[in-house]
C-alpha cells in the first residue's frame, strides 16, 4: 500500500458499515475494512487510525493504532461491560443538582470507568440555577469534601459553566459521562463555542473544540455502578436524603435529626405520603401529611400522628431531635384548648385518682 495515500485520522463516529473521522479540521466519511467489521471492540469513537485515500472523495479505514486508554461501561443487559470510547485523557462526570439534592448519589459508574482506565476524573454538577439559594448552599457544603478525591470539581449551569472549568480540560480528549438529561451536550457546546440545536444524544461522538480540545459526547446512562444497584430500601438502611418541604418550602437535611431516618420537616412537622410500610417508598399518593396529634410511646418517647390531605391515611412517626418544640406543644395541647365538653362538668371528678389509675396501667404494660 502506498504510504502517501494514508492519512492519520481520529474516529468521530461509528455506524454500521462506515465511520466518520476527523482529519486536519475536516470531517470525512470512511468505509470500514472487513476485519474491522468482524472483530468485536475493534473500533471505537476516539480511536486513532489510518485511512486509505481511494480517490473520488472516498476513504477507507484500514488499521487502528494502539490505544492509550479504553473506557468501558456496564452492559445495558446486566452482563459484562461494553467499550464506550478510546484514547480519552480525562473523564468528566456530569449530574444534575436537583437530583443530587434529593438523593446524594454520585454517578459512580462514570467515576469507576475512569478509575478502571487509569484516567483522571472530575465532576460537574449542572442545573445549579434550578436550586433555591439555601438549597445551593447546603449542597455545596456536601460537595466540598470531594475536592480531595477528584481532579476537578465545579458546579453551575451547563449553559453558563464556571470560568475555571475549561482551563483544566484545555488540550485534552475529554469524555463526558452522565445520566439522561443532565446537560452533557449543552455543556460541551458551550465550552466548545458551538451553537446548534440541542437533541438527545443517542450515540458516542467526537467533536473538536478550541485550543485542540476534543470532546467525547456520550448517551445518557442510568447505571450507578458496574453492577447495577437496586433502589434504596430505607426499611433496612439509613435515609440520607435532603428535600424541600412541600408544605412550607424549607430545605430539610439529614443532619440534626439524631435518627437514621428523617421522615418529616422539623420546621412545620409536615411529611409526604410516600410509604405503604415505613421506608418502602412504594406509595404513589404523594399527598402532604399534616401533623394532627401527638401520642406518647412506651418509654415516654413522643410520636406524631400524620394525616394525608389527599387520601386521609393516618401514620405515626417518631419525633426528631430538632423538631419545632413550640409547634409540638401546641399540637399536644390542642385537645385541652378545645375540649369536647364544658369544663364545669369536671366538678366532682377526682382527676388525681384517674391519673394514678392510668399510671398503673402503663406500668403493667411495660412489665408485660
Amino acid at each position: 500500500m502506498n504510504q502517501s495515500n494514508l492519512l492519520t485520522v481520529r474516529v468521530a463516529g461509528v455506524m454500521n458499515r462506515q465511520a466518520v473521522v476527523l482529519h486536519a479540521g475536516r470531517t470525512l466519511p470512511c468505509l470500514l475494512s472487513g476485519r474491522l467489521l468482524r472483530q468485536k471492540d475493534s473500533l471505537a469513537v476516539g480511536d486513532r487510525a489510518e485511512a486509505e485515500v481511494l480517490g473520488g472523495g472516498q476513504y477507507r479505514l484500514t488499521r487502528v493504532l494502539p490505544r492509550t486508554s479504553a473506557l468501558r461501561r456496564p452492559s445495558r443487559r446486566g452482563s459484562g461491560d461494553a467499550l464506550l470510547a478510546a484514547n480519552a485523557d480525562f473523564v468528566l462526570a456530569v449530574c444534575a443538582a436537583p437530583s443530587l439534592l434529593r438523593a446524594f448519589a454520585l454517578p459512580e459508574w462514570a467515576l469507576e470507568a475512569a478509575r478502571a482506565a487509569g484516567l483522571p476524573a472530575g465532576l460537574f454538577v449542572s442545573h445549579w440555577d434550578r436550586l433555591a439559594p439555601e438549597e445551593g448552599d447546603a449542597l455545596a457544603r456536601r460537595l466540598e469534601p470531594l475536592r480531595a478525591e477528584l481532579d476537578s470539581l465545579a458546579w453551575g449551569s451547563a449553559l453558563e459553566p464556571p470560568a475555571g472549568l475549561l482551563p483544566a480540560l484545555r488540550g485534552k480528549s475529554v469524555a463526558v459521562l452522565g445520566g439522561p438529561g443532565c446537560g452533557k451536550t449543552a455543556l460541551i457546546q458551550r465550552l466548545a463555542g458551538v451553537q446548534a440545536p440541542l437533541r438527545p444524544t443517542t450515540a458516542v461522538s467526537l467533536s473538536q473544540g478550541p485550543d485542540g480540545t476534543l470532546w467525547l459526547d456520550t448517551p445518557g446512562f442510568r447505571g450507578a455502578s458496574p453492577a447495577a444497584k437496586p433502589a434504596p430500601d430505607y426499611r433496612r438502611q439509613p435515609c440520607g436524603e435532603s428535600f424541600s418541604c412541600k408544605a412550607c418550602g424549607a430545605l430539610v437535611t439529614p443532619e440534626g435529626a439524631a435518627s437514621r431516618h428523617r421522615n418529616h420537616c422539623p420546621h412545620c412537622l409536615s411529611s409526604l405520603h410516600v410509604d405503604e410500610e415505613p421506608g418502602d417508598r412504594a406509595c404513589t399518593c404523594r399527598g402532604i401529611m399534616e401533623p394532627v396529634g401527638v401520642w406518647v410511646r412506651k418509654g415516654g418517647e413522643w410520636a406524631l400522628i400524620h394525616r394525608c390531605r389527599a387520601c386521609g391515611a393516618l401514620r405515626s412517626n417518631r419525633i426528631a431531635a430538632d423538631d419545632n418544640p413550640a409547634l409540638l406543644l401546641s399540637i399536644a395541647l390542642r385537645p385541652l384548648a378545645q375540649p369536647p365538653f364544658p369544663l364545669s362538668s369536671l366538678s366532682g371528678v377526682d382527676l388525681s385518682r384517674e391519673m394514678r389509675h392510668n399510671e398503673g396501667n402503663d406500668r403493667q404494660e411495660a412489665d408485660a
